[in-house]
């Protein structure tokens, strides 16, 4: 073993691998060569090298989702989650530092046989940002999906309403609370999301303004506060909706923390619930 100085005069220490036999170096951290002198005196190659080959795929899970948790949005969350899945399925509770880069292009693969390429391509980057966050902690030194190839997909031309083609939706629309969401999205175009989060307390009819905010329960795709007009006709949609669950409000919940859209006892609706109404709807009009 010994020291060097490095990259901006930091010094680095040069040892043997006990497991691959391979020369690799570790960042003392520091500039003085007597902390750097300090630093040799306490490492030990075998620690280093069990430390590194003791990191398995269930002890990253669990590091990683408890990193997850705390700071980043929870659809993040359920992509880390979705990912761990299919490594466990695929590989087993295996030793962090043993993936490879075979291990990833199998794993696109395998992925391939039951998600879209625009899927695969959202895993890996996921992926390579869990093993970057692994690099981060001193759980391993390399990347397997650094060299990994994305999937080249097609963009694809937006999609998007005709006037006609929304007049005819809302006159197949049934359900009056779709239609209110509907019509609320096409008045602010504000995503689903914002839509079935949104309280009467972030509703200001006098000043004609909604506020799209962070919740402890939900947060903006960009984490930022907006505020959003209010026409004249949403004006007169909010108006008519607040009385009505003003009068309705069985559970007597503080109206200010009642949804907007929300189920006749005042349970917020489900995304999947009011996707799955849409698409009804847009099939019974026909459309695509």
């Amino acid at each position: 073993m010994f020291l060097s100085k490095g990259y901006k005069g930091i010094f680095y220490l040069f040892y043997k691998d006990e497991v691959t036999g391979k020369k690799k170096k570790i960042s003392t951290k520091t500039k003085l060569k007597s902390e750097a002198n300090k630093f040799l005196l306490t490492f030990n190659p075998e620690t280093q090298a069990k430390k590194a080959l003791n990191i398995d795929s269930e002890y990253l899970k669990e590091y990683t989702m408890n990193y997850v948790k705390t700071n980043l949005s929870k659809s993040s969350q359920y992509v880390y989650e979705t990912i761990f899945r299919h490594l466990f399925n695929q590989f087993g509770n295996k030793l962090i530092k043993l993936f490879t880069i075979q291990d990833i292009e199998s794993y696109k693969n395998e992925r391939l046989k039951s998600v879209s390429k625009t899927s695969v391509n959202i895993e890996l980057r996921t992926l390579k940002a869990l093993f970057n966050y692994a690099i981060k902690w001193g759980f391993i030194n390399h990347n397997p999906v650094k060299y990994a190839r994305f999937f080249s997909v097609p963009e694809k031309e937006r999609l998007h309403f005709t006037d006609d083609e929304i007049e005819t939706l809302l006159k197949n629309i049934s359900d009056q609370n779709l239609k209110n969401i509907v019509l609320f999205g096409l008045m602010t175009g504000c995503r689903l999301n914002e839509i079935l989060n949104l309280q009467w307390k972030d509703v200001d009819l006098q000043r004609n303004c909604i506020k799209i905010c962070n919740k402890p329960n939900f947060q903006t795709k960009t984490g930022k506060i907006r505020e959003i007009p209010i026409s004249d006709k949403l004006n007169e949609i909010l108006y008519k909706l607040y009385n009505n669950r003003n009068r309705t409000n069985v559970l007597e919940i503080d109206m200010n923390e009642k949804y907007v859209f929300c189920s006749r006892n005042g349970f917020r609706f489900n995304k999947g619930y009011i996707s799955r109404k849409f698409k009804k709807y847009l099939r019974l009009s026909g459309l695509p």
